[in-house]
């Protein structure tokens, strides 16, 4: 009987354990959480351009924040290409620019 009781209490503490364990991951989850406006402002994302080819051989993630980085970016994307791409005009005074090198891969947001 005692064993009983002794089994019965190991079994409820290992369900108090794993109770805690999952409640605590279920709240601490909220990173993966993405802001849907800033400063009251909705974030809007547009996709700028997409290409296959990047002149960038690792992964490189740049947020550009004025047209003089991104005459910068396009000069180093735009130095073996004929024709080079067309850098975007951008109102800087509202918006920025993310960019995603990935591999070859190329992704302006």
């Amino acid at each position: 009987m005692k064993e009983l009781i002794k089994v019965g209490l190991a079994m409820f503490r290992l369900f108090v354990l794993l109770s805690l364990l999952l409640f605590g991951m279920n709240s601490s989850c909220k990173g993966q959480n993405f802001a849907s406006s800033i400063n009251g402002k909705p974030l809007n994302m547009e996709l700028m351009l997409q290409d296959d080819y990047s002149n960038v051989v690792t992964e490189e993630v740049i947020l550009i924040k004025n047209q003089e980085s991104l005459q910068s970016f396009f000069s180093k994307i735009n130095k073996t290409r004929k024709p080079g791409l067309p850098v975007p005009d951008i109102n800087f005074d509202e918006n920025m620019l993310f960019v995603w090198c990935q591999g070859e891969t190329l992704a302006l947001v």
